[in-house]
């Protein structure tokens, strides 16, 4: 995986020290903040999985507000938990390593 050094992990709690990789974890998840917005976050999947609105409408209407869109950083926020967790998967599974690093060297 490219750049790996500079990708960051989250903590799921900032109370709890790692052993091994709490150099790599850059602060903690704002639990918070996904809850308060979660059942927006919820209407606008399900706005998204009906077709009502496609993605990227959603995108622009929520990255055209970023500074001030809670919203926004409600999923900014659950993509951080969810790219941490793929990268702890990623860096205790040499099985996905594996099948990462042929899917990105496949040449036709």
């Amino acid at each position: 995986m490219r750049n790996i050094k500079n990708l960051v992990l989250y903590k799921a709690d900032r109370r709890r020290r790692y052993d091994h990789i709490e150099r790599l974890c850059r602060r903690s998840i704002d639990w918070d903040l996904i809850q308060r917005h979660y059942p927006d976050m919820m209407r606008v999947a399900v706005s998204i999985k009906a077709g009502k609105m496609p993605p990227s409408t959603i995108l622009r209407r929520l990255g055209s507000e970023s500074t001030k869109n809670k919203l926004y950083f409600a999923f900014r926020e659950l993509g951080r938990v969810i790219r941490t967790v793929f990268l702890l998967k990623y860096l205790d599974d040499p099985e996905l390593r594996r099948t990462i690093h042929a899917a990105t060297n496949k040449s036709e």
